[in-house]
């Protein structure tokens, strides 16, 4: 999202309108920590939540918060992002790092969550295919879920060649190039025709 709205100042009806701080998933250090705080101390490495919620909604009580109509993203307009020195952030909405983890696994934590959140919706199981539509940040992620979920054979597709070289060296099966190719007539020829489940 960050590169998008560098590049474009946009993402669908998100529209960057003024100066604008980037930065959506993000992990760092404490500094310190408000009155009654117990999850964190200073000093512990934190990776953050890039959407906080009311917390008050009839979403937030049940703990779907993701479907919190008051939730805040970091670096989607009008709210500034994490590239700063500092971030004030609710402290249900960090969460302490392993010891053996660092702040730059850290920022992963998020993106991976939502590749792991894609596969089990997915439905996929150990010995199944499957293909992932755009090897952005999110896509590599939901590769590397589909592959610690026993889903070995992972086809790849995207238009930007760059990104597509890096799902390879990261294990997909077959990359294709939208731009190029026919994405779903190579997949069907690699399959005998059989496609992906």
């Amino acid at each position: 999202s960050d590169v998008h709205y560098y590049e474009f100042g946009r993402i669908g009806d998100f529209v960057v309108r003024k100066p604008m701080i980037l930065g959506h998933e993000c992990a760092g250090v404490v500094t310190e920590v408000g009155e009654g705080v117990t999850s964190v101390q200073v000093g512990d490495r934190v990776a953050v939540e890039p959407g906080y919620t009311c917390g008050k909604c009839e979403f937030c009580k049940k703990g779907l918060y993701n479907l919190c109509p008051d939730v805040v993203f970091l670096a989607t307009p009008p709210y500034d992002g994490a590239f700063a020195e500092y971030l004030k952030y609710p402290a249900d909405m960090v969460f302490k790092l392993p010891d053996n983890m660092d702040t730059e696994e850290g920022a992963l934590v998020e993106p991976f969550c939502v590749g792991l959140h894609a596969v089990a919706q997915s439905g996929g199981k150990l010995g199944d295919s499957a293909v992932v539509l755009g090897s952005g940040c999110i896509g590599l992620c939901t590769m590397l879920a589909l592959h610690a979920n026993g889903i070995r054979t992972v086809y790849v597709v995207d238009m930007l060649q760059l990104r597509l070289d890096k799902a390879k060296e990261l294990g997909a099966t077959a990359v294709f190039n939208a731009g190029e190719c026919d994405a779903v007539e190579e997949i069907m020829k690699l399959t005998g025709g059989a496609g992906v489940p």
